[in-house]
């Protein structure tokens, strides 16, 4: 059984951060993430997202621009496997850098799904082999969705 002074449910912006505070004061603290990326819906189907794709697109406009002044022809429009395939490539890049950051601030990333319990209850995590992590008796879970 692992103990922890702070265990956020989810690693989007907020629960990065709260996790990233605690461990710089000095305390454990944990994330536990359900999703195979971390990150949350902010990386996973949001703000970033959202924003590379419409980067790839403006780049493709453009690169279709510079190609005409260069007398080349592009025909058609891009495909949207190739812009996504752009989108891809962002959110795994971001992904690995989220989980540099954890680890360099010794933020422990727990697979599985949390419960937040009421105060005074029992918190427990269980992550995707089973085992339980608990927060210590005055910790403090915190959910934070975005």
């Amino acid at each position: 059984m692992q103990y922890f002074d702070l265990i956020c449910l989810g690693s989007g912006p907020a629960g990065q951060k709260a996790a990233i505070q605690a461990a710089k004061a000095g305390f454990r603290a944990a994330i536990v993430e359900r999703e195979p990326q971390v990150g949350g819906a902010c990386l996973l189907s949001g703000t970033i997202p959202s924003k590379a794709l419409r980067e790839q697109a403006l780049r493709y406009r453009r690169m279709r621009g510079s190609a005409s002044a260069l007398a080349v022809e592009l025909s058609g429009d891009a495909p949207l496997s190739a812009l996504l395939q752009g989108v891809e490539h962002v959110i795994a890049a971001q992904d690995r850098y989220l989980h540099a950051q954890l680890a360099r601030n010794q933020v422990q990333l727990i697979r599985g799904r949390g419960l937040s319990e009421p105060r005074g209850a029992e918190h427990k995590n269980r992550n995707n082999e089973g085992n339980e992590t608990r927060p210590h008796e005055n910790a403090l879970p915190i959910a934070a969705p975005s």
